[in-house]
């Protein structure tokens, strides 16, 4: 799947791919291939790809995706893996691609991927986040913040961060795990 060349104004926001269908008998998921670029938006948020709910099936997948090119003044967020189902399953999130989230004017905070999901195990590994900035706040890289049992984040390769606000924060991978 291609969204690429996207443009909004105003206080249009922009999500890309969104899935919200699940529960403990949904079957397995592999999200993979997809490219989602060139998007200019307005003062409201935009999320590349956001995943509330991964199905019971044995197999939660969502690998070689590019997000890139994003531009906006709000919040930017390129993968968003949401906690309202959890499963006893793995989760793997590997080799995908965010780069060049930009978000300027009054700003927003611009994230890599981001995760609250509190599946049994957790694997965040072997992407590559990059140029991500923000005018304002917070620009990160990674963000893990659910208790899953297994969090297990590695080989991922996060560069070129940066925020040019004076009381901005930049941080490569936080873990907040309760």
């Amino acid at each position: 799947n291609n969204f690429s060349n996207i443009t909004v104004t105003g206080a249009t926001g922009i999500t890309g791919f969104l899935n919200t269908d699940g529960n403990s008998s949904s079957p397995s998921k592999t999200i993979t291939g997809n490219k989602l670029s060139n998007w200019t938006g307005g003062t409201s948020a935009i999320t590349g790809m956001s995943f509330t709910y991964w199905g019971g099936g044995t197999v939660n997948t969502l690998s070689n995706d590019t997000i890139s090119a994003i531009t906006g003044q709000g919040a930017i967020t390129g993968i968003s893996l949401g906690s309202t189902f959890s499963s006893t399953n793995a989760i793997t999130v590997s080799s995908n691609v965010v780069t060049g989230l930009t978000s300027s004017g009054t700003g927003g905070t611009v994230s890599g991927i981001t995760c609250s999901n509190t599946s049994t195990t957790i694997n965040i590994n072997n992407n590559t986040i990059g140029s991500l900035s923000s005018t304002s706040t917070t620009v990160t890289g990674i963000t893990v913040s659910g208790a899953a049992t297994n969090n297990n984040i590695f080989n991922n390769k996060i560069y070129s961060l940066s925020s040019s606000n004076a009381s901005g924060a930049v941080t490569g991978l936080v873990a907040r795990i309760s």
